[in-house]
């Protein structure tokens, strides 16, 4: 399997897992009464798992998702899996951030699994989020692909679409970049840095994924402001003495590949 994971993760409807999460919680604020807020990470996540266990559930921590393509392996580990059906990220930050939720996103999207929670111990009250996963794998896999202006000639572009057609696209950008550079022939060979500059003056040197030898790549997710993107990548590499930037947006519904040209 392209995606691998040790627990058969069933998911829930809103309601069920609404449910089960009313009966978690009060595990995870019991937690919180009995550690207080200053404990590490590690301990808040063993005395919940043991609350979880005493009052009758199931749960495995640190869960491996095995992630490959071709030659590539990337593992990811999730803090808590509850009945084989509830996802949970432990934190202790002194507030929840887009960064937390995009990384349970990119859990619940890996695991083809609707919804999950984040849970903050560290503040005065503990603090939670609903994440939610806007499409299911199936839907993800089936994407358009625009790529009318591209003229890289490695097999970047054959992998990135291999790669997403099995993967679906809505995953994190660094899994997809890690993959590329593996697959393209791993850091040493692709990542480099190149000098920039202007009129003469050396600005110091910038660092670029290469796609060939005087071709750079980057890979993106946005849904709005493509062209602001792209004027700055020329910008970029109207300094850097390389031939072309070969760009590729990966959003839910379209993927666009596009070589930016001097």
């Amino acid at each position: 399997m392209v995606i691998s994971c040790p627990c058969a993760i069933r998911s829930l409807a809103t309601a069920e897992f609404r449910e089960l999460d009313y009966q978690i919680m009060n595990q995870a604020f019991a937690t919180h009464r009995n550690l207080g807020r200053l404990a590490d990470e590690s301990i808040y996540q063993n005395l919940f798992s043991q609350q979880l266990r005493d009052v009758g559930f199931t749960n495995q921590r640190a869960v491996q998702i095995e992630v490959q393509y071709g030659s590539f392996r990337k593992h990811y580990y999730v803090d808590l899996i509850v009945q084989n059906r509830g996802i949970y990220e432990v934190k202790v930050a002194s507030k929840l951030t887009v960064e937390h939720e995009m990384q349970l996103l990119n859990y619940l999207l890996l695991l083809d699994v609707e919804r999950g929670k984040l849970i903050n111990f560290r503040p005065q009250s503990v603090e939670t989020r609903f994440v939610n996963a806007p499409a299911r794998r199936c839907e993800r896999q089936q994407f358009q692909i625009d790529d009318q202006r591209w003229t890289d000639h490695s097999n970047l572009r054959s992998i990135m679409t291999g790669a997403l057609r099995d993967w679906g696209t809505g995953l994190s950008i660094s899994l997809y970049l890690q993959a590329a550079t593996h697959l393209l022939g791993g850091d040493q060979r692709v990542i480099r840095n190149i000098q920039m500059s202007r009129d003469g003056y050396v600005l110091g040197r910038q660092r670029f994924h290469m796609s060939s030898e005087n071709e750079a790549f980057c890979i993106t997710a946005l849904n709005a402001g493509l062209d602001d993107y792209e004027s700055n990548l020329s910008k970029l590499l109207r300094h850097s003495g390389l031939d072309a930037v070969n760009w590729i947006n990966i959003s839910l519904k379209k993927v666009c590949f596009v070589s930016v040209r001097q």
